[in-house]
């Protein structure tokens, strides 16, 4: 049997073969038998509700995001004054998780000031994947939309839109000394923005990676959406390999009409690569 004492020791073991199957791996994870350092889940999921017969990626905040290739300060504003540590009745405190320009997970903790922007402590934020609503008011949650925006050129890179306490993003960069694996995946093309109504809809989801060292997206995977009345999920179980070090995945969707709803969540397993010899 694997057990947390000696899992450790067996470096020179592909943990897959002590545990059959990326699914049974899982299995072991949530049950606490494999420590944090060796594997962990990254799981995304992102939302736009404007998709047009252009196509944008999925994330709340509309349109093409601008990726970061080098490391930044961040500034974190709401678009509601409620949302401030000083007494506001809105999100107070934010937990930020992100990559370094060295490509390995960090976090923060950011005390928001409402409208006014504030630079997060760590300069070299890379990518913002994930931030929590730790802190609150009355409201017990954001008030606001809340904006992460480069500070050096103002460009938007994550968003958290108001009353969700968290941000959304279907975007995601494997840590460095990490390969990861998805394991599952679930989309959705609906009716009109944010609404369960509507008329059918046919739209694609697009799976894109971007090699790294390279700062070109390219398709790895297509979907094609069905025609349904309103919002309309499917399952899909993604058959890709395993995704090396530093590589980028995001998903981008398109409709054949404008003010279309796109939903994506997907789960995956990053696993420490010395875990991983003879893999593949």
């Amino acid at each position: 049997m694997t057990t947390l004492s000696n899992l450790h020791r067996r470096a020179s073991r592909n943990i897959l073969t002590e545990y059959g199957s990326f699914f049974e791996l899982a299995y072991a994870m949530r049950i606490g038998r494999v420590p944090s350092d060796i594997a962990f889940f990254a799981d995304r999921a992102g939302e736009n509700n404007d998709i047009d017969m252009i196509e944008e990626d999925v994330w709340p905040a509309g349109g093409i995001r601008t990726e970061m290739y080098s490391g930044d300060a961040i500034e974190v504003l709401s678009s509601d004054a409620a949302d401030t540590i000083a007494g506001g009745t809105g999100a107070t405190l934010l937990l930020a998780s992100f990559l370094d320009a060295d490509y390995n997970r960090q976090e923060e903790v950011i005390a928001l000031n409402g409208i006014t922007p504030v630079v997060t402590a760590g300069s070299n934020y890379l990518h913002c994947y994930n931030a929590l609503v730790i802190g609150a008011g009355s409201s017990n949650t954001n008030v606001g939309d809340i904006t992460f925006r480069m500070q050096s050129g103002g460009e938007t890179t994550a968003y958290m839109a108001a009353a969700q306490a968290r941000t959304q993003m279907s975007h995601y960069i494997v840590p460095d000394g990490y390969s990861m694996q998805i394991i599952n995946a679930e989309f959705g093309i609906g009716g009109n923005q944010g609404g369960s109504g509507g008329n059918p809809r046919i739209g694609d989801i697009n799976a894109k990676v971007q090699f790294p060292g390279s700062q070109i997206w390219i398709n790895a995977q297509k979907f094609v959406g069905t025609s349904a009345t309103g919002f309309r999920g499917f399952d899909v179980s993604v058959g890709v390999p395993i995704f090396p070090s530093r590589m980028r995945l995001k998903f981008s969707a398109s409709s054949e009409l404008d003010n279309t709803r796109a939903v994506i969540s997907w789960g995956a397993i990053c696993i420490k690569n010395e875990y991983l010899l003879g893999a593949g």
